[in-house]
């Protein structure tokens, strides 16, 4: 796609995308394509080098026993040669091993809800995505207000698809062929997650504080996934050993509070009262007001940039270095 990425902008994070990008996310919107920068697609990009070097730090600033060592893919930007020649490595994702076996794959999800052109194609995409349905009803808007909620929609994105809009999900190994994380697919807009992070950091919580192993929360889409250990998930997971450290790992500290996933819909520590709502369904992000999901993706969008500016601090001389290099 010819990216070209930068350092700051005006939020201080790196951004992942082409020049020009309002101009060119604008012309998405009546049906240009657009893929995110963790797509195969745009592998040339040293987004997954970033989160190669995060992950590295990490591990090595852990006290895993058994530890993982992790391999970035070969087609990323700024991959070594020496990288380039190590066994079991991947065109396009991220090689996890564990005393030199290869236990499984690493894809980034960016959970920051589908923007790619065909959300807004779509006939009944404003009644399933949250930012066709806000570019939708701005349609509605005064000529002005809609170019400033479109305005506030594109940056939305640049600034979400960053390391710190990410989860990482484990994908089988590359000689049995499927590429996809399970879970990744399933908490999509269909399901009563609805994409959302909160929801999903919360089944994790479920998963780490063991509650997966009394049978409870049967209805939570990980359950089954990770009872099997599907993909390697329960392997993934449990390497993390508790929900406490494992926030602490993928520095998810602001989306949480007093233990809980936050809200993003209210901002506060989300209850199991109100998961209840969302599971039957009765409350969801595709029916929510104008003004509601435009509150919504402002504070998602603030929670991530604070993310991604820590995971960014936390391997600056690696970015320095190779921003040098190249």
């Amino acid at each position: 796609m010819n990216l070209v990425w930068w350092f700051k902008v005006e939020k201080g994070t790196i951004i992942f995308q082409r020049d020009e990008f309002d101009n060119y996310y604008r012309s998405v919107l009546n049906g240009g394509k657009y893929v995110d920068p963790d797509c195969r697609e745009d592998i040339d990009t040293p987004y997954y080098n970033f989160l190669t070097e995060f992950l590295r730090k990490r591990e090595s600033e852990s006290n895993y026993k058994n530890k993982y060592s992790f391999i970035p893919p070969k087609l990323a930007k700024l991959t070594s040669d020496s990288e380039k020649k190590i066994k079991d490595n991947d065109k396009y994702k991220i090689v996890v091993k564990q005393n030199d076996e290869l236990l499984f794959r690493l894809t980034s999800d960016q959970f920051g809800f589908s923007g790619d052109e065909y959300v807004y194609q779509q006939s009944y995409g404003h009644l399933k995505y949250p930012l066709a349905r806000i570019n939708y009803l701005s349609k509605n808007e005064s000529i002005d207000e809609r170019k400033r909620i479109l305005n506030k929609l594109i940056n939305y994105v640049k600034n979400t698809r960053t390391l710190g809009g990410s989860f990482i999900w484990p994908t089988p190994k590359k000689s049995e062929g499927f590429r996809n994380s399970k879970y990744n697919m399933s908490r999509g807009v269909g399901s009563y997650i609805e994409d959302r992070v909160d929801l999903t950091l919360l089944e994790i919580k479920h998963a780490l504080d063991g509650e997966y192993h009394k049978s409870q929360h049967k209805d939570d889409i990980l359950y089954a996934l990770y009872i099997k250990n599907t993909d390697g998930i329960r392997t993934w997971l449990d390497h993390f050993e508790t929900f406490e450290k494992f926030v602490d790992y993928f520095m998810f500290n602001n989306f949480i509070e007093n233990g809980m996933p936050i809200n993003i819909l209210t901002g506060k520590a989300i209850c199991e009262e109100e998961v209840k709502k969302y599971k039957n369904k009765t409350c969801q992000i595709k029916n929510l007001k104008l003004s509601e999901l435009l509150e919504m993706i402002e504070r998602l969008e603030n929670m991530i940039i604070n993310r991604t500016c820590l995971m960014e601090e936390h391997i600056k001389d690696y970015i320095v270095k190779r921003y040098n290099m190249d």
